[in-house]
């Protein structure tokens, strides 16, 4: 027996990592397929084929993912995930999905099942059940429903699962999960229907308003920037869904639209992306779900980890994409109200089939590359001021706390530059240079062309430190954009 070493040296073992995990500008679509859970409104793929598994290969979902997946010609990141999101803006009917894949044989083998269920705040006592005669597993569920009360039973083939769906619709359409009956075999276990057996409860919805619904699905995730709607939305949608990203800058809508009015100027002047025109964050594109997709994936496949790796959505094209504008005529047409299309360009001896323009509606940001590159920084620039919060166990309001503050920025500053969201040696105009010196007082503008970049970081007032409320901050930056035209005379010397 020996006196342990901790009483005179005790050393605690603590590690320093590496920060927390970095914002994905994933895409995310839109889908009133009530197989998503109203209670957990969103979920993850990472490829089609679990997008197939889950909804079918035959599904509208299914066909989406496969042009979201197979990302965007020459890309340097290959694309690892994609959200859906449940369309929630009609009333919704409550469900219980089984977690269990019983074998026909084993259904059929009951003679006197049964099992209790709540639904819609009244318990019901199923029993009795004789399936010994059901011939299929839609037998089955037939079998089921007629011992149900305002609700039915369907098997889902593809899940291999039953489903118990309440009939009525809204907030009060809702159920629990299945229990054993008081006797006879007990299918609650058989169908999975208990929470230890892997069942997945959906109550019933009243109808939400578009923001509504967009907040719900992100108390799931966060982790998108990008988003459309697997049908065409509305005006008034669009709209909405548009006034919803534009809050905090945060998001991107993709709107979609077949309507050949865009396609002439004397019908397109007062058309949706002229009405868009007022939301800083949404853009729109000419053509169907398939080229808003491909939208989402040029976002998803930008390798933020990469040496210049921000790119235009500009003359970007994908496998599957079919040109939808052939003529200079309906190029204008669109171009004129800031809508985005696939089209096919010529030269003399080879086509190009790709996007133009890469445009947001509004003109604050201009372009869906210039919005994504500020919600990434914005985004990396929080991470690591929360790593600087969770890893300091105290921040000064002097220069040493906020030599600490500059510290936990720096490194996505560095990273902006490498990948392109910040660039140097960017001229600002006199007008730029006035606006600047008007804001913080003095003149920056030779800093921010060498460095790309400037912030600064003061005490705040004596109330306010009293409060622990933020030093006064602003940070500036040089983002140069993209040639996407050249006109230049040429000229024979003879």
């Amino acid at each position: 027996m020996s006196i342990n070493a901790n009483r005179l040296v005790n050393i605690t073992p603590r590690v320093i990592s590496g920060g927390s995990a970095d914002l994905e500008t994933n895409g995310l679509i839109l889908t009133a397929n009530a197989l998503i859970s109203a209670d957990s409104p969103a979920m993850e793929v990472k490829s089609a084929q679990e997008t197939g598994l889950f909804f079918g290969y035959e599904s509208a979902e299914y066909n989406a993912a496969v042009q979201y997946f197979s990302g965007v010609t020459n890309q340097r990141k290959s694309i690892k995930t994609l959200y859906f999101g449940r369309d929630l803006t009609a009333a919704g009917s409550g469900w219980i999905r089984g977690g269990k894949s019983p074998t026909l044989a084993s259904l059929q083998a009951v003679t006197n099942g049964g099992f209790d269920v709540e639904i819609s705040g009244t318990v019901q006592n199923v029993t009795a059940l004789d399936l010994s005669g059901a011939s299929s597993f839609s037998d089955v569920a037939t079998l089921i429903t007629a011992g149900l009360t305002g609700a039915a039973v369907t098997y889902n083939s593809n899940l291999k699962v039953f489903v118990i769906t309440v009939t009525a619709t809204g907030a009060t359409s809702t159920i629990g999960y299945g229990s054993a009956p008081s006797s006879g075999t007990d299918l609650s276990d058989l169908l999975g229907l208990t929470e230890a057996g892997g069942a997945v409860l959906s109550q019933g919805n009243a109808a939400l308003t578009i923001a509504e619904n967009m907040d719900k699905i992100t108390t799931v995730t966060r982790n998108f920037v990008g988003f459309t709607t697997l049908t065409e939305a509305t005006d008034d949608n669009a709209k909405d869904y548009a006034a919803w990203a534009d809050i905090d800058d945060d998001y991107c809508y993709f709107h979609w639209s077949t309507n050949t009015n865009l396609l002439s100027k004397t019908t397109n002047q007062n058309s949706l992306p002229v009405q868009l025109q007022t939301y800083n964050t949404a853009a729109v594109i000419y053509g169907t779900v398939y080229d808003a997709v491909f939208m989402l994936a040029v976002g998803a496949s930008i390798d933020w980890t990469g040496t210049n790796a921000l790119k235009t959505w500009f003359a970007k094209n994908a496998s599957g994409l079919n040109a939808k504008i052939l003529s200079d005529t309906e190029a204008e047409a669109l171009e004129s109200i800031r809508c985005n299309y696939v089209g096919q360009f010529a030269t003399r001896n080879a086509n190009f089939i790709l996007l133009n323009r890469g445009c947001l509606t509004g003109e604050m940001y201009g372009f869906i590359d210039t919005l994504y590159g500020a919600i990434w920084l914005r985004a990396r620039l929080q991470r690591g001021l929360m790593d600087c919060f969770a890893k300091n166990d105290r921040i000064p309001y002097n220069p040493g706390g906020y030599n600490i503050i500059a510290a936990f920025m720096q490194d996505a500053i560095n990273q902006a530059k490498e990948n392109g969201v910040i660039d140097i040696d960017l001229e600002l105009s006199e007008g730029q240079k006035a606006q600047i010196l008007a804001e913080i007082g003095e003149d920056i503008s030779v800093e921010l062309m060498t460095r790309g970049y400037w912030y600064k970081i003061e005490t705040p007032t004596a109330e306010e430190r009293a409060r622990r409320e933020s030093p006064d901050m602003v940070f500036y930056y040089t983002y140069a954009g993209s040639v996407q035209q050249i006109e230049f005379p040429l000229t024979t010397v003879i």
